[in-house]
């Protein structure tokens, strides 16, 4: 499910990698994406922030003050990103200079819980020492930060340890339980002193006795996503190691209230959001709205035609009373389930896929779904490439940033399909069974895989993850006209590949025709769904857009 193993057990390259980090599978998944897009400071702050309890109280979503004051904090993206940024801003309290502002009071008024900090940082520092000792990252040890300093840097660091140790001997002493503030010199440093117990104060001790104030500074940048770029990429690195961890949405949840609102894991069907997480008191973020929906013939009202469908991806499944999603954060459904799902498998015209044999995707038309799918295949191929030479240590060029940028591009697109759960039954009416539908030749999509049946569901394997024409169609084939010939013949989309690839070698096979490529642009904000009876298909287009078209039907 992880992608660990290969079919006949043997490691693969993330499965390598894991075997020498002693994590959570999702957590060493996260960290091992997260050196791969040299992003590995903000991936280890958000891999603690999801090691330990949710730093919400009880009282966080029941108090309006406190809603109100952490309101600058929370992400619509999910609990990860809020919790990365109540991290970050803790973190920027314990550096401020300002003596009047005490964390534990802050936490406080946000309804937070500071002892789920300390440990996110302890936590941090652990997962560092892990990747280190991996060969993931290059050490940059204690010793290395005190060779930086001056003389009178160090001289400072070492008579502020000096009072540190000191404090810290009279906190754990019964008669130093009642003491006054002390400060230590210089004034940015500030030992928090509350009306509780000592307890409190060695924790504050501890935390500076292992951060300098420059290291806290770079805790700080560590935990910040600053550019739409870093958090979308940030994302995918957190999607990618939580898959299959995912959830989608009851298809009657438009009529229930907040509260009776289900979804469906691939192992545990109706789950309820967790009452102190951000969507279970923002759910509408999650809903598609009418605006969202494009009325069509072929889709009804329970699998909804939309360019806006989403999943949610979950750090771990509560049982109590109720079963519950912890720690959620939503993706949009297709472009995240074709980029990390382990099984995908098509139809013959690439309309319809389904996702690890629980998720089926069906696109307004067969151009839609061919283009999609052509570059996620590209974007898998070099998700991989990158992946290995991380590990052999290989020059990569710039295809660090041509996948970036080319992620980026396709997490902005705006696709017309729906997303449907499919049960046991529809499964077993789903698939042509093994013997039918074996295309032989070369594989077009990824050169270094030979074409293969699939044994298991039918089909042709044109990947380690996907089977082509594997499900029941209807058997109608359109005539297909070359672009770069005067061919004409009803060919399947992997039959038209393969004529490509043969006939035309020059031309580029992952990148998609000019129509399917229009569809998939990214869409003005004023932009609307508008079904052109003449072409028989549904533009996502703007009203001048809409003018123009008619007015080409005219001519």
């Amino acid at each position: 499910q992880h992608g660990a193993l290969t079919d006949d057990e043997k490691l693969t390259t993330v499965g390598s990698l894991l075997s020498k980090l002693p994590v959570d599978i999702q957590i060493g998944k996260m960290l091992i994406t997260g050196s791969m897009f040299h992003q590995i400071e903000p991936a280890l702050s958000l891999a603690a922030t999801l090691s330990v309890q949710s730093p919400m109280t009880n009282y966080a979503y029941r108090d309006a003050d406190c809603e109100k004051m952490r309101s600058d904090l929370e992400s619509d993206h999910g609990d990860p990103i809020t919790f990365l940024n109540c991290f970050r801003e803790w973190l920027e309290v314990k550096n401020s200079r300002d003596r009047g502002v005490s964390s534990r009071r802050w936490c406080k008024l946000r309804g937070l819980e500071e002892q789920r900090f300390y440990e996110m940082s302890k936590i941090r520092t652990q997962f560092k020492d892990l990747l280190v000792d991996s060969g993931l990252l290059k050490s940059d040890s204690h010793r290395a930060a005190m060779e930086n300093m001056t003389s009178s840097e160090r001289a400072l660091r070492h008579g502020e340890v000096k009072l540190l140790k000191s404090l810290k001997r009279s906190a754990n002493n019964d008669d130093g339980l009642e003491r006054k503030k002390k400060y230590l010199k210089p004034d940015t440093w500030r030992i928090d002193n509350d009306d509780e117990r000592g307890e409190h104060d060695v924790r504050d001790i501890d935390f500076r006795l292992k951060n300098t104030q420059s290291q806290l500074q770079s805790l700080i940048s560590a935990s910040t996503a600053c550019s739409y770029t870093d958090l979308t990429i940030l994302k995918l690195i957190l999607a990618n190691g939580l898959y299959p961890q995912v959830a989608v949405s009851d298809e009657f949840n438009h009529c229930k209230s907040t509260g009776e609102k289900l979804y469906h894991t691939q192992n545990k069907p109706y789950v309820f959001l967790h009452p102190t997480s951000y969507f279970g008191n923002h759910h509408d973020i999650l809903q598609l709205t009418d605006a969202d929906i494009v009325p069509h013939p072929k889709f009804n009202s329970r699998t909804p035609l939309s360019t806006n469908h989403q999943v949610l991806f979950y750090m771990s499944l509560l049982e109590t009373n109720k079963p519950y999603l912890v720690n959620t954060m939503r993706m949009p459904a297709a472009e995240s389930l074709l980029l990390f799902a382990n099984h995908l498998h098509s139809n013959s015209d690439l309309s319809r896929v389904i996702c690890d044999s629980w998720i089926e995707l069906r696109f307004v038309d067969s151009q839609v779904g061919e283009t999609v799918l052509c570059r996620m295949i590209k974007l898998r191929g070099m998700w991989e490439r990158l992946m290995k030479s991380r590990i052999e240590d290989l020059s990569v060029g710039n295809l660090e940033d041509e996948l970036t940028s080319l992620l980026i591009k396709t997490m902005n697109f705006r696709v017309l399909y729906s997303v449907r759960r499919l049960l046991p039954a529809d499964l077993k009416t789903s698939y042509v069974g093994p013997g039918n539908n074996y295309y032989p030749g070369d594989n077009p999509f990824v050169k270094e895989f030979p074409l293969s049946p699939d044994d298991n569901v039918g089909g042709t394997r044109l990947s380690s993850y996907f089977t082509y024409d594997c499900l029941i169609d209807s058997p109608f084939v359109e005539d297909w006209e070359c672009p770069h010939c005067e061919l004409v013949a009803p060919l399947s989309a992997l039959q038209k590949y393969q004529h490509i690839d043969a006939a035309h070698p020059k031309e580029s096979l992952l990148v998609a025709s000019t129509e399917g490529e229009q569809q998939i642009k990214p869409v003005a904000s004023n932009s609307t769904s508008y079904y052109c009876e003449e072409c028989q298909k549904t533009l996502i287009i703007t009203p001048v857009e809409v003018l123009r078209h008619k007015k080409g039907h005219l001519k």
